[in-house]
């Protein structure tokens, strides 16, 4: 195992894994408070460039955080609303709604913004790109309002493989072991065990 330092941040190359049949580099980086994220980094053909990164923490890759963050920040309109969530809702006050968020999140008022997303309806709050960002906002507010994120997470889209990592703390928390255990047995199918999990 190799480490570079990024930042002052301890990060380390794990290994090479095999991922939707590509080869690509498991990095591990240490966060100075305590815990871990895991990024799946997808390669050039020379391996000379970095094209995208895989987030563990997210369950999501860089390009598509930052498609979804465009989709909030340009002006929104009820056809990229319904391509989004289908055809839940895509009358103009969910529109509104989004142009709201993304000036929120420009101006990084994260805890305005988790408010503002609590005033949608419950399906569209339990749809995974809602329910992504919901997530992010809510470490802003508590401790508890993340927690709830987690559980809602865990009850709608518990079985996604990319969703594991964050669902590990989860399951210990509510002291669901076999879960725990299951969550960080597919941790380790997708990274490769590492002494740290």
């Amino acid at each position: 195992m190799s480490t570079l330092r990024c930042k002052d941040i301890p990060t380390w190359f794990l290994r090479i894994a095999k991922d939707n049949n590509e080869q690509k580099p498991v990095m591990r980086i240490d966060m100075e408070g305590g815990g871990h994220e895991y990024l799946l980094l997808s390669m050039s053909e020379s391996g000379e460039l970095i094209n995208d990164i895989y987030f563990a923490s997210s369950g999501s890759t860089y390009t598509t955080q930052l498609a979804e963050a465009a989709r909030m920040l340009i002006a929104p309109n009820k056809s990229i609303i319904k391509r989004l969530f289908g055809a839940l809702r895509g009358d103009d006050d969910l529109v509104e709604i989004f142009k709201q968020l993304g000036e929120l999140r420009k101006e990084q008022k994260f805890v305005e913004a988790y408010n503002l997303l609590k005033t949608l309806s419950p399906e569209l709050q339990r749809s995974r790109t809602i329910l992504s960002s919901t997530l992010v906002f809510s470490q802003s507010v508590s401790d508890e309002a993340y927690f709830e994120e987690l559980k809602t997470l865990a009850k709608y889209h518990g079985d996604g493989p990319d969703l594991q990592f964050m669902l590990v703390d989860y399951y210990t928390l509510i002291e669901d072991y076999n879960k725990a255990l299951a969550a960080l047995d597919s941790v380790e199918d997708r990274f490769g065990p590492d002494s740290a999990l």
